[in-house]
């Protein structure tokens, strides 16, 4: 009889950290909004969003190093992780306040006013948030913080049409590209 796969006994494959993460559990906080910008709340702006896109470990690419010395090849070495500016999308509902249509619009024209074509300075639009994924019991796991995001090119359908009673704006998005920081571990087992 081989040993080889005892450990696969089920009755003993439990323990402390059994609970499965879920994609519907997470927060999301903006640390620091730009002072130019219109700003609903923190908590205003919680209520209001729906998903967030972009958040990956694919976004730090890493790729050992290797070389050849006199034809033959040398065994890889640890490359490095640059640190690259990342875009995170915010998924956002309106509603007939119209506070998501004026913050998006608002941050957009105060990087640049299409009319005069004139922006106010990077420090008063720029915008610190963290992101934080939670367990089953809401508890924080593992957190991610941008530094220095500014909003991209948003999207917020505004259609005049009579083809029945939709929803406006049900999924406005608000890109926001800034550097995302490693994540930080929050339950690690010692």
């Amino acid at each position: 009889m081989s040993d080889v796969l005892d450990y696969l006994n089920y009755n003993q494959m439990m323990d402390d950290t059994s609970e499965f993460l879920t994609d519907d559990k997470w927060d999301v906080t903006f640390d620091k909004m730009p002072a130019a910008v219109y700003w609903p709340g923190d908590t205003f702006v919680k209520f209001r969003l729906k998903s967030v896109d972009g958040i990956s470990t694919s976004i730090w690419s890493h790729s050992p190093l290797s070389t050849k010395i006199r034809g033959f090849e040398t065994p890889v070495q640890a490359g490095r992780i640059e640190m690259v500016n990342t875009t995170i999308t915010l998924h956002l509902a309106d509603y007939e306040d119209q506070s998501i249509y004026v913050f998006l619009t608002d941050w957009m024209f105060k990087c640049c006013d299409p009319v005069t074509q004139k922006g106010y300075k990077s420090k008063d639009l720029r915008a610190n948030m963290t992101f934080t994924r939670l367990n089953a019991l809401n508890q924080p796991v593992r957190r991610y913080v941008m530094k220095a995001g500014i909003i991209e090119t948003p999207n917020y359908e505004d259609p005049f049409n009579g083809d029945g009673r939709n929803l406006l704006s049900e999924d406005s998005t608000i890109p926001i590209k800034g550097m995302l920081f490693p994540p930080e571990f929050l339950t690690l087992g010692v």
